[in-house]
């Protein structure tokens, strides 16, 4: 919960600093395809978190947000 706290209190200092877009990146997050990797120019609401998929064993699907990858612009609520 700290860690969440302080990316989220970091991403705030840099917006207050004048910075249009702040995007975090775990160190554990592994780009596979970086050319599909793709950000609008606005964000809608002016966030947004990283979409994962886990598939279980049997095949279970689940599908879910993460804040592995976040991406903050001035203003938002976060």
């Amino acid at each position: 919960m700290l860690a969440d706290l302080g990316r989220l209190k970091l991403a705030q200092s840099l917006l207050a600093d004048g910075h249009e877009r702040v995007v975090w990146l775990d160190a554990d997050v592994l780009v596979v395809e970086p050319s599909r990797m793709s950000l609008p120019a606005k964000l809608d609401g002016g966030f947004a978190f990283g979409r994962e998929v886990w598939v279980e064993e049997g095949g279970k699907v689940h599908r879910g947000v993460h804040n592995a990858v976040c991406v903050f612009e001035p203003g938002n609520p976060f």
